[in-house]
């Protein structure tokens, strides 16, 4: 079975075939999968294309391997690419960061959102979260404002 495939999607394409088999129509076996299954029932016009493939002949219930485009460009080199970019300039938008690495404006969106967590503050990308390097150096620096701000409060 395919990886992206759930176990109602299994079960429902195998009551499908056996329903099929036994020459039920396909409205009638949505209508049970709809009963049993409610909101995860499969959609209609799949429940009859499935039907009219096992009336075909087709003898597998698995998903076969899909060709075509890939679902994301988001890779792992294009995303080394991205946080190399923004490394080099935290000031580049998501235009800039699509035509240099040759992907599109919304997979250079994802790989900055999504993947890699950073996000736009004042015209500059920042991560969402900071690593604890970046919590210590917080820390440090606000104790270091701290103890200036002391010494400027007792020389009065």
């Amino acid at each position: 079975m395919a990886s992206k495939s759930t176990d109602f999607e299994f079960e429902q394409r195998a009551y499908v075939k056996i329903r099929t088999l036994l020459k039920v129509s396909p409205t009638d076996g949505h209508k049970d999968l709809e009963e049993v299954y409610k909101d995860t029932a499969l959609p209609y016009s799949t429940v009859v294309d499935r039907a009219r493939r096992f009336r075909e002949g087709r003898v597998s219930i698995e998903d076969g391997a899909r060709i075509g485009r890939p679902v994301s460009s988001a890779s792992d080199k294009n995303i080394l690419e991205v946080s190399a970019l923004l490394e080099q300039d935290p000031h580049i938008t998501l235009v800039e960061i699509a035509d240099a690495v040759g992907i599109s404006t919304g997979t250079a969106q994802a790989i900055v959102h999504d993947n890699m967590k950073f996000r736009k503050i004042c015209a500059r990308w920042v991560p969402h979260l900071l690593t604890q390097g970046q919590k210590a150096k917080r820390v440090q620096c606000a104790t270091k404002l701290l103890s200036e701000f002391d010494r400027a409060d007792s020389r009065r």
